[in-house]
C-alpha cells in the first residue's frame, strides 16, 4: 500500500532543524532523559530545554521575539546622526531591517529549541504519559509546523534506539519504549524504517572494523541486539512487503542474508523465552501455553526454535527430577511434569520421547542386571525378574514399548557381545573358547525367549523366529556373512544341538543355503563316500541291508534331508550319464538297472525326471532328428519309435514336445531359407536380360515355378509333421518363422505366392490359394500382416487392370466379373475396391487432360473427348479431378468457340452454353467474362480478315468473314472497333454482304435479322437496305 524504496526521508533530508546527536556547526547537545526502562537514555537532560532558545517559547521569549524589530527601530531612529526627521526615519528603517533578521534567527532557534523541550517532558512524565497531542501543543507553543513535527518525532525515535546501543545487553524494557513511542506519536512505518536505517548506517561506519575482525567484541553484541529490536519494531508492518523491505536494505548494509538475520534476532530473543520457560518449570500454572506463544510472537522467535527450547527446559526438569528421587520419578514430580508439558504446549508423543530418553540409562542398568542374572542362574528365574523389571518400569514412568525397546536393545547388546568373544577365539584358533561362546550366546538367547513368552510379549505359541527377530533382530548386522558362516562351522563341529544350531543360524543371520553348505562341508564327506562306495560304476545290485546302512549313517551324522537328497540324486545322476550320456541310449538291461538304483536311493519321479531330461534330452533330439531325414517328414512308424524312446528315457511329455517342437522349427528354419533364397533367385533372374540363345520367357517361369515349390514344400512339412492346427478358416501354427528369418523377406515371399496364385488357372490356383492361410501362419505372419499384403497386391493388380482397360472402354460385366473375383480372392474390403476403381477412373480422365495441355493439342475436338470420356466415367469434370480452374476456364472456351462458329448456340437458343457451363462448374461471371472476350476476339478477328479479302477482291471469303462475324456478334451485338478498316470499307462491306444476302430476291425475316446485327457491328446503324441498295 506504500511506494517503497521513498524518494526522501523526512529523517535524513530535513535540515531546518538538528537531531539530537548533533549537526555541523551546531552547539546543540543530546538531550538527557530519566531511562524509561530504568537507565538514561538520553546523555544530557534538557540542556537546550534549559538554554536561552528555549526560553524563546515561554510567554516573556514570545513578546522579546515579537518587540525585537520595534526596538531595533527605535533604536536606529535614536542613533540617528541629524535631527532631520528624514535621517531618522532612514536610521529607524535600517534598525528594523536589523531587527527583523534577528527576530528570523530567533524564530527559527526557538523552533530547534522544541526538540529539546519534547524531550524533556518524555524525561520528566515518562514514554507511555506523552500524548501526540500534548506533544504538539508544545511544539505548536515553539512555532513548529506540522512537517517539521514529524521529523522531531522521529529524530526522537532514532535518538532513543541509538541510546539502547550503548550497553550490549537487551532489555525487554527498551522494545516496550520503543513500541510505545512508535504508537504514542502515531509515527508512519516508512518514518521508522528510515530510522532505524539511519541508525544502522551511523552504527555500521562506527563500529565496522570490530565486526570485520575475527576476535570477539562487544560491537558484535550489540549488533545482535540492533538487529533484533529492528526487527521487532519493523515487524509491526501490518504489510508484509513493506517489512521484507526495510529487512532487506538494513541486510545488504550489513552484508548478510535474511537466515543471518534470524539467527541474530533469535540469539537475542533466545534468553528472555528461556527464562520465561524456566519460571513455568517452578510454576506450571504461571505461564499458560497460549501466553507462551504470544511471548513468542513478540521475541520474533520461529516454531522450531520455541520447541527445541520447550524440549531442553522439559529434559532439564526430567534431569532434575530424577537427581533430586534417586534415578526415579514419584508420583508428585510425574504430575508436575505432566502439567509443565501441558502448560508449553509439548505433545504427548514428544514428551514421551523426552521421558524415555531421560530414563533409558537408568532402565537399561536395571536390564543388564536382569539379563545378567537371567545368563547365570542355573534355574528359570523369569517370575522374579520380571517383578524387578515391572516394578523399575513404574518408577521411572516408561511406557510399555519403551521398555521393550531398551530391553531389546540389552538384549542384542549383550548378544553381540558373545559373538564378538566367539570371533576373538576363533581368530586366534581357539575353536573350543569359540564354541563355549556360541553355547553362552545360544543359552541367553534361549533363556531371553522363556523371559519374553513368560512376560506375555508375545504368544506362548509363538514361533522362535518371531522372538529372535523382536529381542535379536539387529545382532546379524554386527558379523559379517563369511564370519556367520564360520561360527555357525565351528558349532556344527562340536556336535552342537539342532534348536541351538537353528537359534545361532537365526542370530547371526546364516541363511539355509549357507546352513545346507556347512553341513555338506562337515558331515557330507562321510555320506558321500559310503553312499558312492554303495551304488557307483560297477555296482550292479543293490541291497536293503546296504541300504538300512546309509539310513543309520545319515541319522547319526545329524544331515538334513535336502542334503542327503542331494547326494543321492548326484549319485543316480553319475550313473544314468554313465549308461546315457553324450546321446547315448541305454539297453533294457541298462534300464533294469537304473530302476533298481532309483528304488534304492528313494527318488522321487519329479527329481527323476528331472535328471532324465538333463541327460537324455540330446539322445532323444538326435532321435527326433533322424527321422525328419531331409523332407522332414516322420512316417508313422518312426512316430511310434519315438513315443517309445520318450517312455524309456523317462522324459515327460511336455518335454518331449518341447524337443519335437525345436527341431521341428529347425527344419522349418532350413526350409524357409531355401525358400527365400528360390524366391531371391527368380526375382534377380526377372531383371536380367537373357543370354543369347535363351528363352526369357521359359527362364522366368521355371524361376517362378521354384518360388512355389518352395512354398508349398512349407506347407507340406508343417502338415505332415502336425505343427498346424486347422479348424475351417482358423490356422495356428505350433512353431514358425517369426524371429528367426527376415521378416521382411517373409512378407516378400508370402506376396510372391501370391502373385503366383494368380499365375495358375483353374483347380492348381484355387490349390494354391488354400494353401496360403497355412503359409502365412507357418511363417509367423500376423493376420494385420497378411491382410495388409493382400491389400497391396490386390490393389495393384486393381490398378494395372483398369490402367489397360480404362484407355479401351467404360467397365463392362466382364470387367466388373473380373475385379470382383480378385476382391473375393483376397478378402479386400468393398468400399477399398470402389475406391480403387473410382480412383483409376479419375486417373484415366487426368491423365488425358494432361496429355491434351502438355502436347499442345488443345482443340475442341480434344476437348470434348475428354469431357465425354469423364461423363462416360460418372464424373464430373469440373468437380471430381479437382482441375485448376484457368485449365477448365481454357477448355470451356475451346468448345463454345467451336460450337457458336458451327452455329450450334444461335442467340435466341442458349442450352448449349448452359449445358457446357454445368459440365465445367464454372462461376456465372467466369461464363461471362470468357464468352465476352471470346466474342469481342472473334468479332475483331472476323472483321479484320472481311477488310483484307475485300482489298484483295476476293467477295466470297468477304461474305464468309462476314457470316462469322454475324453469328459471334449476334449473342451479344456491340460495335466491332478496327483501326485497319476503314469507314468506307465498312459501307463495302455492309454493300456487298446485302447484295450477296438479296441475289435469289428480297430479305426475309431473318435476313433482315441478321443485316441489323451487322449493322451494328459495322457501327451503320442508320444505313437502310435501300441506301445501300441505291
Amino acid at each position: 500500500s506504500r511506494a517503497r524504496p521513498l524518494t526522501t526521508s523526512v529523517l535524513r533530508a530535513s535540515t531546518a532543524y538538528p537531531r539530537l546527536t548533533g549537526h555541523p556547526g551546531s552547539s546543540v547537545r543530546q538531550a538527557r532523559v530519566v531511562a524509561f526502562g530504568g537507565d538514561d537514555k538520553f546523555l544530557e537532560a534538557a540542556m537546550d530545554a534549559d538554554g536561552f532558545p528555549a526560553k524563546l517559547g515561554t510567554p516573556l521569549g514570545k513578546v522579546v521575539v515579537q518587540g525585537v524589530v520595534v526596538a531595533a527601530a527605535a533604536g536606529g531612529w535614536s542613533i540617528a546622526p541629524s535631527v532631520r526627521p528624514v535621517v531618522k526615519g532612514v536610521f529607524a528603517a535600517a534598525g528594523g531591517g536589523i531587527g527583523w533578521l534577528v527576530r528570523r534567527q530567533l524564530v527559527k532557534t526557538r523552533r530547534k529549541a522544541a526538540t529539546g523541550v519534547l524531550a524533556k517532558l518524555l524525561s520528566s512524565k515518562g514514554v507511555g504519559n506523552v500524548k501526540l497531542d500534548e506533544a504538539w501543543q508544545l511544539a505548536k507553543s515553539y512555532g513548529v509546523k506540522e512537517s517539521e513535527f514529524v521529523g522531531q518525532l522521529t529524530t526522537l525515535y532514532a535518538t532513543y534506539l541509538s541510546a539502547c546501543l550503548r550497553s550490549a545487553q537487551a532489555k525487554t524494557s527498551e522494545l516496550s519504549d520503543l513500541l510505545t513511542l512508535q504508537r504514542s506519536f502515531n509515527l508512519g512505518f516508512d518514518a521508522v524504517g528510515d530510522a532505524i536505517f539511519d541508525v544502522c548506517g551511523r552504527f555500521y561506519s562506527e563500529q565496522r572494523a570490530y565486526f570485520e575482525a575475527e576476535e570477539e567484541h562487544e560491537a558484535k553484541q550489540k549488533l545482535d541486539k540492533l538487529i533484533f529490536l529492528a526487527d521487532r519494531a519493523l515487524s509491526e508492518d501490518p504489510s508484509e512487503e513493506g517489512f521484507r523491505y526495510e529487512r532487506t536494505r538494513i541486510c545488504r548494509k550489513f552484508g548478510f542474508d535474511d537466515a543471518e538475520w534470524n539467527r541474530r534476532v533469535e540469539r537475542v530473543g533466545a534468553p528472555f523465552y528461556r527464562e520465561l520457560l524456566a519460571t513455568v518449570s517452578k510454576d506450571p500454572g504461571a505461564v499458560s501455553s497460549r501466553d507462551l506463544s504470544a511471548v513468542g510472537d513478540q521475541l520474533g522467535l520461529s516454531e522450531d526454535t520455541r520447541t527445541r527450547m520447550k524440549l531442553e527446559e522439559l529434559r532439564r526438569l526430567v534431569s532434575a527430577s530424577l537427581e533430586a528421587s534417586g534415578a526415579k520419578l514419584t508420583p508428585s514430580q510425574v504430575e508436575k511434569l505432566r502439567a509443565v508439558s501441558g502448560s508449553l504446549g509439548v505433545p504427548e508423543e514428544q514428551y514421551r520421547t523426552v521421558i524415555e530418553d531421560a530414563v533409558a540409562p537408568a532402565y537399561s542398568f536395571a536390564v543388564n542386571e536382569a539379563f545378567s542374572e537371567l545368563e547365570a542362574s542355573e534355574t528359570d528365574n523369569s517370575a522374579n525378574l520380571l517383578g524387578k523389571l515391572a516394578l523399575r518400569q513404574q518408577e521411572l514412568d516408561l511406557t510399555t514399548a519403551g521398555a521393550n525397546r531398551l530391553e531389546a536393545e540389552a538384549a542384542q547388546k549383550r548378544a553381540s557381545s558373545l559373538i564378538t568373544g566367539a570371533l576373538t577365539n576363533l581368530r586366534s584358533q581357539n575353536t573350543k573358547g569359540a564354541a563355549d561362546a556360541l553355547r553362552s550366546l545360544t543359552r541367553f538367547a534361549e533363556r531371553v525367549s522363556a523371559f519374553v513368552r513368560a512376560a506375555g510379549k508375545v504368544a506362548q505359541d509363538a514361533e522362535e523366529s518371531s522372538v529372535m527377530e523382536v529381542y535379536f533382530g539387529g545382532v546379524a548386522k554386527s558379523v559379517t556373512p563369511a564370519e556367520a558362516t564360520n561360527l555357525y562351522r565351528v558349532f556344527l563341529m562340536e556336535k552342537a544341538e539342532e534348536k541351538a544350531l537353528d537359534r545361532l543360524r537365526q542370530l547371526t543371520g546364516v541363511t539355509e543355503a549357507d546352513a545346507e553348505k556347512a553341513y555338506e562341508e562337515v558331515a557330507g564327506p562321510i555320506y558321500r563316500s559310503k553312499l558312492l562306495e554303495a551304488v557307483g560304476a560297477g555296482t550292479d545290485s543293490f541291497p536293503a541291508t546296504v541300504k538300512a546302512s546309509l539310513k543309520e549313517l545319515e541319522a547319526s551324522l545329524g544331515l538334513p534331508a535336502a542334503v542327503t537328497e542331494r547326494y543321492r540324486s548326484d549319485a543316480y545322476r553319475a550313473r544314468l550319464t554313465e549308461k546315457a550320456g553324450d546321446g547315448k541310449i541305454p539297453s533294457e538291461a541298462d534300464d533294469d538297472l537304473l530302476a533298481s538304483l532309483r528304488a534304492f536311493l528313494d527318488l522321487d519321479d519329479a527329481t527323476v525326471e528331472t535328471i532324465h531330461v538333463d541327460i537324455c534330452a540330446a539322445a532323444y533330439a538326435s532321435s527326433v532328428r533322424e527321422t525328419m531325414g531331409s523332407s522332414g517328414i516322420i512316417l508313422d512308424e518312426y512316430r511310434e519309435g519315438l513315443e517309445k524312446l520318450q517312455t524309456r528315457l523317462r522324459i515327460p511329455d511336455s518335454v518331449a514336445e518341447e524337443i519335437y517342437l525345436g527341431e521341428a522349427r529347425r527344419k522349418l528354419k532350413e526350409l524357409g531359407d531355401k525358400a527365400v533364397e528360390s524366391m531371391m533367385e527368380a526375382m534377380k533372374k526377372e531383371t536380367e536380360a537373357p543370354k543369347e540363345g535363351e528363352d526369357a520367357g521359359k527362364m522366368n517361369m521355371d524361376a517362378r515355378v521354384a518360388i512355389t515349390a518352395a512354398a508349398t514344400q512349407l506347407v507340406d512339412f508343417a502338415r505332415a509333421a502336425k505343427l498346424t492346427i486347422e479348424e475351417g478358416d482358423q490356422v495356428i501354427a505350433k512353431v514358425n518363422l517369426r524371429g528367426i528369418t527376415d521378416p521382411k523377406s517373409l512378407k516378400e515371399l508370402y506376396k510372391q505366392f501370391l502373385v503366383e496364385c494368380f499365375q495358375g488357372q483353374g483347380e492348381q490356383s484355387d490349390k494354391l490359394f488354400a494353401q496360403s492361410p497355412v503359409l502365412g501362419k507357418v511363417l509367423g505372419l500376423e493376420e494385420s500382416e497378411t491382410n495388409s499384403i493382400k491389400t497391396d497386391l490386390g490393389s495393384l493388380i486393381y490398378r494395372n487392370y483398369l490402367n489397360k482397360a480404362l484407355q479401351e472402354r467404360t467397365p463392362n460385366d466382364e470387367d466388373r466379373e473380373f475385379l470382383a473375383s480378385i476382391q473375393t480372392a483376397l478378402g479386400m474390403d468393398a468400399a477399398l475396391c470402389d475406391r480403387l476403381l473410382e480412383d483409376m477412373k479419375k486417373l484415366r480422365v487426368s491423365t488425358m487432360v494432361e496429355q491434351m495441355f502438355d502436347g499442345s493439342n488443345l482443340s475442341a475436338e480434344s476437348v470434348a473427348t475428354v469431357r465425354e470420356t469423364s461423363e462416360r466415367f460418372g464424373l464430373e469434370i469440373g468437380v471430381d479431378l479437382q482441375l485448376p480452374q484457368n485449365r477448365l476456364t481454357r477448355m470451356f472456351r475451346a468448345e463454345i468457340e467451336d460450337a457458336i462458329a458451327s452455329g450450334d448456340v444461335p442467340a435466341d437458343d442458349t442450352g448449349r452454353l448452359s449445358e457446357l457451363k454445368e459440365a465445367y462448374s464454372l462461376p456465372e461471371a467466369v461464363v461471362t467474362k470468357e464468352l465476352e472476350q471470346c466474342i469481342e476476339k472473334r468479332c475483331a478477328g472476323h472483321l479484320l480478315q472481311a477488310g483484307s479479302a475485300l482489298r484483295r477482291g476476293q467477295n466470297d471469303a468477304v461474305v464468309e468473314e462476314i457470316d462469322m462475324l454475324i453469328r459471334f456478334n449476334s449473342l451479344m451485338p456491340f460495335k466491332v472497333t478496327s483501326n485497319a478498316v476503314l469507314p468506307n470499307e465498312l459501307e463495302d462491306l455492309l454493300m456487298r454482304y446485302q447484295a450477296s444476302a438479296m441475289k435469289d430476291g428480297p430479305l426475309d425475316a431473318e435476313g433482315e435479322k441478321r443485316m441489323s446485327v451487322l449493322r451494328t457491328a459495322l457501327g451503320l446503324e442508320k444505313a437502310t437496305n435501300e441506301t445501300v441498295s441505291a
